[in-house]
């Protein structure tokens, strides 16, 4: 998730629009802007089959299409992050 709140085709595809409002109504109430390396941890989402759901913010797209060192690092970061999110 970019800090724009924009989602990938595959995360909306999982979610839907429902976990997407959700998400961003969760977001908003913590002020969670969803910069690079953060989280937002929700339990039980309503709505949603998932235990637990763990949004992880990213570098901006436009920054990592442009290949930019700095914004390659915190994908890779953010990868790892949610790898080992999701091993636990």
């Amino acid at each position: 998730m970019g800090k724009d709140f924009t989602f990938s085709a595959a995360t909306l595809h999982l979610i839907g629009d429902q976990g997407e409002s959700l998400i961003k109504k969760a977001a908003a109430a913590v002020k969670f802007k969803g910069k690079a390396l953060t989280a937002l941890d929700l339990v039980a989402p309503a709505g949603l089959a998932a235990e637990r759901l763990i949004v992880v913010g990213t570098a901006p797209m436009a920054a990592m299409r442009s290949g930019k060192a700095k914004a390659k690092r915190m994908c890779r970061r953010s990868q790892k992050i949610t790898r080992n999110l999701v091993a636990s």
